[in-house]
Parts: C-alpha cells; structure tokens; sequence
C-alpha cells in the first residue's frame, strides 16, 4: 500500500506464512507489518521514519540428526528428534529507523540517521544430545532452554559533496561519524550429558509422560555482552581528465567490549580497547561512459569475543584484499560483463577447539584467490 501528498508518502506491507517441513510434527508460521513515513517540508529537506516488526512461532525439529554406522542420511527423511508439543520457539525482531536528508546547495548534502534493532528469541527445545553417541539404537536427547535478547543503536551522521581543484580534476568526498551500541544477554540452561528422553530409532515414540522433566533443569544466572565503537571515516574520489579516477579513504574506528557473567569468559576479556585505522585505495581508468578497469586495495579488522580454555586473549580478526578487474555494458546497456582477480587474507581466525566443547582456538591464516566472471 502507497500513498502520497504534497508533503507526505507513505508505505505499508504485511505478509503471512505458513508451512509444514518434510519431518514429523513440524509447523512454522510467521508474519510481519513493515511501514514508512516521509515527510517533505521542503524541496531541500526530507525526514523519513521507517518501523519493521516480525515474528516466527516453530514447533518440532530435527536437529543434530546422527549418522549411522557412519553413513550419513541413513533415517528417513520424514524422521524427527521432536514433536510439536515438546518444542515451542518464537523469535521477534523489531527495527526502527529515522532518517533526514537536506540539500546544503546543488553539490553539497548533509544526512543523519538513527537507528534500533531489538530481537530475541527463545523457548524449550528438544533436541538431539551431540555430546552423546547412539547406543542400542537409541539416539539420547537433551531438552535445553534459551532466551536471548539483542539490542543495538546506531546513529550516523555524514556531509557528501564535490568540488573541484582545477579545470580537469573533480573531488567527490564524503567525511562521517558513526557510533554503535551492541548489547545482548542471554539465559540458557539444558539436561545435556544425562541420557535423559531415548528414542527408539527402530521405532520411535515421542510422546514422553511426565512432560513437566523438560523444564525442570537449572537455568544459568543472566549473561549480557555490550559492545561499542565509534568511527571516523573519510573518502574521496578524485577524478582527472574524466579518465582516470583514484579513490583514497581512511577509516578510525576505537571499540570496546564489556562482558558480565558470561560464563566461562574469563575477566581478561572485560572492558577490552580496541583502536585501527583502516586505509582503502583504488585506481579507475574509464575507457569510455560503459567500460572500465580498476585495482584496489582495502583492510579489515573486527575484535574478537570468543572465549579460549587456556584464557589467552585473542587477537583481532585483520584481512586484507587485493583485487583487480574490468566491468562493461554492451548491447545498448542489456548485457552486463564483469571480470575480476582476487587475493583476499584474512589473520588470526578462530575455529571451535576441538579439545573443549564451547572454547576456541586461533588458528594463523586464510588466503582465497581466484577469477571471478
């Protein structure tokens, strides 16, 4: 549905989905209401509210399927490890966005934005205990509880413009500042380990009497993650002679994070500072308004949370990417064609510890390269 006036538009969406999974006692239904609001109050200026909110409700599962005498898919397709009455999820995700936008003159805008995200999901499930092999054919499951909440606020405000030096060399820059805040807790508990609720594989009965045991387990005190940053960004793309475009940024982020009773995370990982500076340079010949060639350069870098069994502090995920090309439209504009080498590293990656379930390890370096066409 759209609508619009001298001074305002608006838009709104809706939707409904229901659907069955090729396995046993399954259903899933969601739905969602998305809107917008724009409000004109002059030819220069436009402030824009957006609200989307979804939901989802799931029953049954088949999670964690085991393999068989080390043949995998050996149950049959229909097989479940749950029944709808034993499994209950529901996950929620909520996002709201104010955006403003005003025109300084023909070269030069401003734009600022704010945004929220809320999400959690959670519920009872019953699921296939991994840590636990299949004996006498009986697969074990553990039931477990989640709740996990997530909120994040964003805001951004950036000047974007251009300007020239010279007849021949046009600027088109962009100078920003954005900041983050990332916070997350999370309640969880589960019977893993106890060879609790077998399941006949040869003749499964899911209905379990007493279905009150499924609850009746410790739930783990309330954990939450915070994390935040703030960054400074700069870009400009410099063209010569309508030919020739180099394209020079830098991007200074400073983040921290905050963990509180988060498990196993030991106090090392609390209050961590993070500081990079993160360049990116490209160079662009245009051959012409439809065909061009370009190389560039650009870096990485996140903080890494995850928790280490010898309560080592990881090092931050940095990479960097190196890549080369042509891109061109042909035909009138209705065909398309880009080609590209790449050379793509990443440092310091981390895989699960295969000696501790729930830990991780840093392992050194992964490198990709190829074509792309």
């Amino acid at each position: 549905l759209f609508r619009s006036t001298s001074k305002f538009s608006y838009r709104m969406n809706a939707g409904i989905h229901s659907q069955d999974r090729a396995f046993q006692h399954s259903a899933a239904l969601r739905y969602f209401l998305c809107g917008a609001l724009k409000y004109d109050p002059g030819k220069n200026t436009s402030v824009t509210a957006e609200y989307n909110y979804m939901r989802g409700n799931t029953n049954g599962n088949n999670f964690d399927v085991p393999s068989l005498n080390g043949k995998i898919f050996a149950l049959p397709a229909n097989f479940a490890v749950a029944d709808k009455h034993t499994d209950s999820l529901t996950a929620i995700d909520k996002y709201f966005r104010l955006q403003a936008t005003h025109n300084l003159n023909d070269n030069w805008h401003l734009n600022l934005q704010i945004a929220y995200v809320y999400g959690e999901e959670g519920g009872y499930l019953l699921d296939a205990d991994d840590g636990l092999p299949v004996s006498n054919d009986t697969l074990y499951r553990d039931s477990n509880f989640n709740d996990w909440k997530n909120h994040a606020t964003g805001a951004e405000g950036f000047i974007d413009g251009k300007f020239y030096t010279g007849r021949k060399i046009e600027h088109k820059v962009i100078l920003g500042v954005d900041y983050n805040h990332a916070y997350v807790t999370a309640r969880i508990g589960d019977t893993g380990g106890e060879e609790k609720y077998g399941l006949y594989l040869a003749n499964p009965q899911y209905d379990i009497i007493g279905r009150d045991s499924l609850r009746n387990f410790p739930i783990a005190p309330l954990a939450s993650w915070v994390q935040k940053w703030i960054s400074l960004y700069l870009e400009d793309h410099i063209k010569i002679a309508s030919r020739l475009v180099i394209t020079l940024a830098t991007h200074l982020t400073h983040a921290t994070v905050h963990w509180a009773n988060y498990g196993p995370v030991p106090s090392y990982q609390d209050n961590s500072k993070y500081n990079s500076i993160i360049p990116r340079a490209g160079l662009t010949w245009l051959f012409s308004d439809d065909v061009s060639a370009y190389a560039l350069y650009d870096e990485s870098f996140l903080p890494q949370t995850n928790p280490n069994f010898q309560q080592r502090p990881f090092k931050p995920l940095t990479g960097h990417d190196l890549e080369t090309g042509m891109k061109g439209y042909f035909l009138n504009k209705k065909l398309g064609l880009n080609i590209s080498i790449f050379d793509i590293v990443k440092n310091n990656t981390l895989t699960p510890d295969p000696l501790h379930l729930y830990y991780y390890i840093q392992t050194s370096q992964i490198k990709s390269k190829g074509v792309d066409v």
